[in-house]
């Protein structure tokens, strides 16, 4: 089981209200403020927006920010938008990147909008009233977590295809990772399943039941969530030792690095401690490479000096050819010397 530790943190003595990874860079909303903080704890770039944003996504490509009554989409290299943003009336609620380009977004009135990759509005999908967009099948079908509990596959294609995943109502489910999700039901235990469009390809219930998960993140093949607790547990973990402190925020670039972050602003960045060996590795072999590179230099100078003096100090060129371990020049000048045949100038 990996292993976590804090490699540094960070108090930003302001208000957070969202935040999302990319790039082993964490995306932080704090008083309107957008930052990109990198994974040495140094700002990147900030931009600022009309409200505080409330919601941050990201994909290889795009960050997306809800805040207000709309969203943008922005350049995550430099935090400069694509373009103005959308809004509706009611506001956005939840977001899924569609594979391929484009991205769907859920309003507090219970409606789906579907935007393409340029931010144009395709389609509204009317009172589908989804409390969680879980994530993307494939580009045609999307899973929506209903307010009434239900896993529904909407066929975007269609406004009227909405298909029930099993039997089951859901308290709370987690977003699509891998084709996998993790899901509470309203008695409290937590399932693990792999949905399709039309059912369950399987799912089980897990161990856990004494969890009220907020927000999980599929890490090396593992589940973690953070829970109501404010603390980043490891699914199927019944010890408590390596439960992670961690706040009302918790992001992951779903390998080795792992960001928590209070609402009052207290960040940390944490590792695998794999991860953090590894590092500290290559940085040891880093700094051998340097020491012997230096070493090089130096006997070539010392040998450079030590041959230019041979026959003005035999002395002063013997030691320094001790010092590189030149045993064979050494006897040479040694038997020179003795023989007495020296050609000082």
């Amino acid at each position: 089981m990996a292993e976590w530790n804090v490699v540094w943190s960070k108090y930003l003595h302001k208000r957070v209200s969202a935040i999302g990874f990319w790039n082993e860079c964490v995306i932080i909303s704090a008083e309107a403020k957008l930052s990109m903080i990198n994974k040495d704890g140094d700002t990147v770039w900030t931009h600022q927006f009309p409200s505080s944003p409330y919601e941050i996504g990201c994909n290889e490509k795009h960050i997306i920010v809800l805040y207000g009554r709309g969203f943008q989409i922005i350049d995550p290299t430099d935090g400069t938008p694509f373009s103005d943003g959308k809004t509706v009336h009611p506001g956005f609620s939840k977001f899924s990147f569609r594979p391929g380009g484009g991205v769907i977004l859920s309003d507090r009135e219970g409606n789906l909008h579907l935007f393409d990759k340029n931010g144009n509005g395709k389609k509204m999908f009317e009172k589908v009233d989804a409390r969680n967009i879980i994530g993307w099948l494939d580009r045609e079908f999307v899973l929506i977590h209903r307010s009434d509990g239900k896993i529904i596959s909407v066929d975007v294609n269609e406004n009227s295809d909405l298909i029930v995943i099993g039997n089951n109502n859901y308290s709370w489910t987690s977003k699509l990772y891998f084709g996998k999700i993790i899901c509470q039901t309203t008695n409290g235990s937590i399932w693990e399943g792999v949905p399709n469009k039309f059912g369950w390809d399987y799912i089980r219930e897990t161990e856990n039941n004494k969890l009220e998960p907020l927000i999980s993140e599929f890490i090396n093949g593992c589940w973690y969530m953070l829970t109501l607790e404010k603390e980043v547990i490891k699914l199927g973990n019944n010890s408590d030792e390596n439960n992670m402190i961690g706040g009302e925020f918790f992001c992951s670039d779903n390998k080795n690095h792992i960001v928590t972050c209070t609402r009052e602003g207290l960040l940390r960045w944490w590792q695998t401690i794999q991860d953090i060996r590894d590092i500290n590795e290559n940085l040891y072999d880093a700094v051998e490479d340097e020491r012997r590179n230096l070493n090089r230099k130096q006997r070539k100078r010392i040998f450079e000096n030590a041959s230019s003096i041979e026959d003005s100090d035999i002395d002063e060129s013997i030691r320094l050819y001790r010092i590189i371990d030149r045993i064979d020049d050494v006897e040479r000048l040694e038997t020179k010397k003795q023989s007495g045949d020296l050609n000082y100038k």
